[in-house]
C-alpha cells in the first residue's frame, strides 16, 4: 500500500495508530521513511519513532536532519537511547551527540557498549570538516592473508554502507581501527576478477593517496574526485589506518544542514565569467534595473515590458541582493542574503 493512499496519517487526530504506519512504512528506505517522518506532527514522529526497532530506528536517524533526531533522541528512555547510538554508524553517531547537551551526551556514552562509546568518543576529538570527524572507524578490514572469498562474503553484509563495501583496507594487525601498519587497498572490481583464494595481500592497490586524520574536507574531496572514489583511507603519520571517509559523509557536510528540506521545484543557475564579462549588468537587466540595448528578456514565459509604468510590479516581485555599496551595512552577509527571501517570497525565518 502507497503511503499516499493511507488517509489522516497527518492528522494528529487520526485513529490509524503508531504500529499501523510502521506497518506502511516498512519497505521504504531509511532515508524516504526519514523524509516521511519529518513531514507528520510531532507527536505521531515520536509514537513512529518509538515503534520501529533499534536498527530501523538507527538508519532513518541517520538520514534526519539535526533537530528531528535530537528531538527523538532526547525523548527516548536512556538505556533505548544508548542502544540505538551503539547501532548508527560510529560517525553518525557521533555528530548526533555532539549536538546533544553536555550532560545527556555524557550520560548517554556511559550507557553505550564500552567499545562503540569509545569510537564515538575518540570522532568527536577532530575538529569539523576534517577527515577524522567525517570517517567512520568500521569500515571493511582485513590482514594481507585473508581471501577474495572472505573479502566478498564481508562486503555483502546489509549493515555494511554501500559506498563503504567498493573497498576493502589491508593492514597488520589488530584489524580494528586503530590498525596495525596500514598496508593498501582492494577494490571489489578487482576482487571479482581473482579467484576466491587469491590472498588479498597479492593484489593491493598502493597507489592511492590517504588522508591524515587532520586533513580538511577539501583534501578529501579533491582526491575522491581524482581517483574516482567513494572512500578513502584515513592514515595518521605513523601509518595507523583510522578509518575510511566515504563520499555520502562528504556530501552531507557540503551541503546546507537544511538540504533535506529543499523544495525540488527550486533550482539555482550560477553565472560565472571573467571581471569585465558582463554579469553585473545581465542581473541588472533580468531584475528590470536597466533596459537592454536588444534583444527581449523573457522570466517564466513571459516577456519583460521595460515601460516604467510597468516596471515597478515587475521588480517587487523579485528578490534582488546588491554588490557591496548597495547592501545594508547594519546586517551580516546570512541576513543581506535571506532579506528578499523573506520579505518578498514569505520564507519563514
Amino acid at each position: 500500500v502507497d503511503v499516499s493512499e493511507v488517509s489522516g496519517l497527518l492528522k494528529t487526530d487520526s485513529n490509524q495508530a503508531a504500529t499501523a504506519l510502521v506497518q506502511y512504512t516498512e519497505d521504504m528506505r531509511p532515508a524516504d521513511l526519514a523524509d516521511f517522518m519529518h513531514t507528520l506532527p510531532q507527536d505521531r514522529k515520536m509514537a513512529v519513532a518509538m515503534q520501529l526497532t533499534d536498527a530501523r530506528l538507527a538508519d532513518v536517524l541517520e538520514e534526519l536532519g539535526n533537530d528531528d533526531r535530537i528531538a527523538i533522541v532526547s525523548a527516548l528512555e536512556a538505556a533505548r537511547a544508548a542502544d540505538v547510538l551503539d547501532v548508527m554508524q560510529p560517525d553518525d553517531a557521533a555528530d548526533l551527540v555532539a549536538e546533544l547537551p553536555a550532560a545527556k551526551a555524557q550520560s548517554l556514552l556511559a550507557l553505550m557498549e564500552p567499545e562503540e562509546a569509545e569510537d564515538v568518543r575518540r570522532l568527536m576529538t577532530y575538529d569539523e570538516s576534517t577527515a577524522g570527524s567525517l570517517m567512520t572507524t568500521e569500515p571493511v578490514i582485513f590482514g594481507p592473508n585473508a581471501t577474495v572469498a572472505q573479502m566478498l562474503a564481508a562486503v555483502r553484509r546489509e549493515d555494511i554502507p554501500a559506498s563503504i563495501a567498493t573497498v576493502a583496507f589491508i593492514a597488520r594487525p589488530p584489524q580494528e581501527t586503530p590498525t596495525g601498519q596500514y598496508l593498501g587497498m582492494v577494490h571489489i572490481q578487482r576482487a571479482l576478477r581473482e579467484p576466491p583464494q587469491t590472498l588479498l595481500g597479492t593484489i593491493l592497490d598502493r597507489d592511492i593517496e590517504a588522508v591524515d586524520p587532520n586533513a580538511h574536507i577539501a583534501t578529501v574531496t579533491r582526491l575522491l574526485a581524482t581517483y574516482n572514489l567513494t572512500v578513502l583511507p584515513v592514515v595518521d603519520e605513523d601509518g595507523h589506518l583510522h578509518g575510511a571517509v566515504s563520499v555520502d559523509d562528504v556530501l552531507d557536510e557540503l551541503l546546507p544542514e537544511d538540504w533535506r528540506d529543499f523544495d525540488d521545484d527550486v533550482t539555482t543557475l550560477a553565472v560565472i565569467g571573467p571581471s569585465g564579462g558582463g554579469k553585473s549588468t545581465l542581473l541588472r537587466i533580468v531584475g528590470g534595473l536597466i533596459a537592454p540595448t536588444a534583444g527581449t528578456v523573457e522570466v517564466d514565459g513571459e516577456r519583460v515590458d521595460f515601460d516604467e509604468r510597468t516596471l515597478p510590479a515587475y521588480r517587487a516581485s523579485l528578490g534582488f541582493v546588491f554588490q557591496a555599496s548597495g547592501l545594508f551595512h547594519h546586517l551580516g552577509a546570512l541576513e543581506n542574503v535571506a532579506l528578499p527571501l523573506s520579505v518578498v517570497h514569505g520564507v519563514p525565518e
